[in-house]
């Protein structure tokens, strides 16, 4: 049975919110904050590895001549599981979710934790789960395999 969500929204856009929701709720944490000296560094460098992440992400789905589109995971033409997808086999969310800690450090608050794992969950169920039947489908054992070598997030 699929969730009326599976594939449906897109996740840049649901780093987009979760991102607004921490920055909405970036004054409301109180004494519990994250801000110290270097927090805006550290937030940069977790943006930075983003860059990279999507970067390298981007490159090798070119190179194999693949979609990248996070909607239609049935029209993946070949399964990727060289460079960075041998690390991890969600590159593309996984750079989403260092963008996310990223501004969570930026702006220096705890709630922060909170739209993260509002993001992970929706992607997992929403987007890796429903991929991931599509790959299966797809690849089959050749899939199997390479879930059995390679994590989901790291």
């Amino acid at each position: 049975m699929t969730a009326i969500l599976d594939n449906r929204v897109p996740p840049p856009l649901v780093c987009l919110v979760c991102g607004a929701g921490m920055s909405f709720t970036s004054g409301a944490g109180g004494e519990s904050t994250l801000a110290f000296a270097s927090h805006y560094g550290i937030g940069l460098s977790w943006l930075c590895l983003s860059l990279i992440l999507i970067v390298l992400s981007i490159r090798q789905f070119k190179q194999h001549q693949t979609t990248v589109n996070p909607l239609r995971p049935s029209q993946a033409s070949q399964l990727v599981s060289s460079g960075i997808f041998s690390v991890t086999r969600n590159p593309m969310y996984l750079s989403l979710t260092t963008i996310l800690i990223g501004l969570m450090f930026f702006l220096g608050n705890w709630l922060g934790l909170l739209w993260l794992a509002v993001f992970m969950l929706y992607i997992q169920c929403f987007q890796i789960y429903p991929e991931e039947r599509a790959m299966q489908l797809l690849f089959g054992d050749a899939y199997r395999d390479y879930c059995s070598r390679v994590r989901r997030w790291i």
